[in-house]
């Protein structure tokens, strides 16, 4: 985490996560994150090993399409809402 404050939710455990905080999700594992703060957050993300490339440029695309969910997105990356 580097700037403001994100909860995470990696199976089971939340973690609030402020600058300096180190959150691991292995692969196969129910995640998410979203902001609690109210302000702007910024985090690095890593991932390994790749192939999540592909997921990320559809994501960015499907973000640009507007608000609408994209359900043939998420049926194929298996994401769903995790409330």
């Amino acid at each position: 985490m580097l700037e403001g404050k994100l909860e995470f939710r990696t199976g089971d455990e939340i973690v609030c996560a402020t600058p300096g905080t180190f959150v691991l999700s292995p692969p196969g594992v129910v995640h998410s994150f979203r902001n609690v703060s109210g302000s702007p957050a910024k985090l690095l993300n890593l991932h390994a090993p790749d192939g999540f490339v592909e997921y990320r440029h559809e994501l960015v695309a499907l973000h640009e399409q507007g608000p609408e969910p994209d359900n043939a997105f998420y049926e194929r990356h298996d994401v769903f809402d995790p409330d």
